[in-house]
C-alpha cells in the first residue's frame, strides 16, 4: 500500500503541507512557497500604487531575511534577497520620479 504523504499530488490537487514528512518534496515546496523572481517582478511592475508595491516588497524582503536566518542553507536565498532589494529601490526611484513630475 502506498504512503499518501510520499505520493506527489496530481496536477489538480494541492499538496498536503500540514502532514508532509520533513524533507519530502511537499515539505520543501511549502518552505519556498510563493517567493521567486516572478513574484518579485510581478510586484515591481504591477499597476498598484507605489506605496502598496513598496509595502509588499518590504514584507517579502523581511520574509526572505527570516528564511536566511532560520536555515543553515539560508545563503542559497541571498541572490533572491538582492533581487527583492533591487526591485524595492527601483519602485522607490519610480515613485520619486512620479512625484517630481507632479
Amino acid at each position: 500500500m502506498e504512503d499518501p504523504s510520499r505520493t506527489p499530488p496530481r496536477a489538480h490537487e494541492k499538496p498536503d503541507v500540514i502532514n508532509a514528512p520533513v524533507g519530502s518534496e511537499t515539505d520543501v515546496a511549502s518552505i519556498a512557497l510563493h517567493i521567486n523572481s516572478g513574484e518579485i517582478n510581478a510586484i515591481t511592475i504591477s499597476g498598484e500604487p507605489f506605496g502598496e508595491r513598496r509595502r509588499r516588497l518590504q514584507e517579502l524582503i523581511g520574509e526572505i531575511e527570516g528564511r536566511i536566518d532560520a536555515s543553515p542553507r539560508g545563503k542559497d536565498l541571498e541572490p533572491l534577497l538582492e533581487e527583492a532589494r533591487t526591485a524595492l529601490r527601483l519602485v522607490e526611484e519610480r515613485e520619486r520620479a512620479e512625484g517630481d513630475r507632479s
